[in-house]
C-alpha cells in the first residue's frame, strides 16, 4: 500500500481477503474490477520460502515462467507461492481479457540482506 500511495497518491482501496477456496470463485470479481479501465489490480505473494538462495532462484523460475506465459499447470510444477489462488485467478481473468504478461523484476530477500542461506523470493509482473 505505501508504494501505490507513493506514486497514485489517495486512492479508492478494495481489500480481497480469502482462505482456501477454489481460485475459480475470485476470478467473476477480478473480471468485474477488470471491466472498469481506471482499476488495476494487485495480488501480492511471496513466492519460495526459506530456502538457500540458489535453491529458491531455482524454486522461483518455475513461478516466473509459469506466470509470464500464463500458464496455470505450470504454476503446478513447484510454484510454492504462498498467493497461488490469487495469482490462478487473475491469471484466468486476464487471459479472458486477451491480456499478456510482463515480469517487471524478480528478488529475494538476499538482495537486502545478503543472507544466501535462508530466502523469500519476491517477483512483480504486470499484466495487460
Amino acid at each position: 500500500m505505501p508504494f501505490i500511495q507513493h506514486y497514485f497518491g489517495t486512492v479508492s482501496l478494495v481489500e480481497i481477503v480469502y482462505g482456501e477456496i477454489d481460485y475459480t470463485a475470485l476470478v467473476p470479481i477480478i473480471e468485474d474490477a477488470l471491466s472498469d479501465e481506471e482499476t488495476f489490480i494487485v495480488i501480492s505473494t511471496d513466492l519460495s520460502h526459506f530456502y538457500s538462495l540458489e535453491d529458491a532462484n531455482r524454486l522461483d523460475s518455475v513461478c516466473l515462467k509459469a506466470v509470464e506465459q500464463m500458464d496455470l499447470d505450470g504454476l503446478n510444477a513447484g510454484c510454492e507461492a504462498c498467493g497461488m489462488i490469487g495469482i490462478k485467478a487473475v491469471i484466468t481473468a486476464a487471459k479472458a481479457e486477451g491480456m499478456q504478461s510482463k515480469l517487471i523484476d524478480y528478488r529475494t530477500s538476499y538482495d537486502a540482506s545478503s543472507d544466501a542461506d535462508s530466502v523469500v523470493g519476491y517477483m512483480s509482473v504486470l499484466l495487460g
